[in-house]
């Protein structure tokens, strides 16, 4: 009888701590989102992020569930011609009011820039004179900026 009471108190002192439960927490739902950062916990944890603290989220293109797209299912708005605008002064093929600058900041994320040798200096590749330009490293130097 004293060995089948020690051994019901051994098993109640088992109960309380938690003995028979799992060991560690609870696993979380890697396709729920606990923090609501918009990404869910699985791709976190895959990164090395926290899933369960919202301030150490990534954001791509102004949205954090725009970083669970590849970069093939996205599109990124282009200019043509995006050098040739009002706002730097260059007249021939004039497409755009606003410069590079202004562009990024209105969602442009891809410029179409067309380059020429040219055989002399002050004409374009079909031999008329050139009104004011832009040499190609400033252009360039102006993107890298952004």
């Amino acid at each position: 009888m004293r060995g089948l009471w020690v051994g019901l108190m051994l098993l109640c002192s088992m109960i309380g701590p938690g003995c028979l439960s799992p060991d560690g927490p609870e696993a979380l739902d890697p396709s729920a989102d606990d923090d609501g950062d918009g990404l869910p916990n699985g791709w976190e944890e895959e990164r090395g992020l926290d899933p369960l603290n919202g301030s150490d989220g990534i954001v791509c293109h102004g949205m954090a569930e725009y970083c669970l797209r590849n970069y093939d299912n996205f599109t990124f708005p282009e200019t043509h011609n995006s050098y040739a605008t009002i706002e730097d002064g260059v007249w021939m093929a004039m497409n755009h009011y606003t410069a590079l600058k202004a562009q990024w900041e209105g969602g442009i994320r891809a410029y179409m820039l067309d380059t020429h040798h040219l055989s002399k200096e002050d004409t374009d590749v079909e031999g008329r004179q050139v009104l004011p330009r832009r040499p190609g490293l400033d252009l360039l130097a102006s993107l890298h900026l952004l």
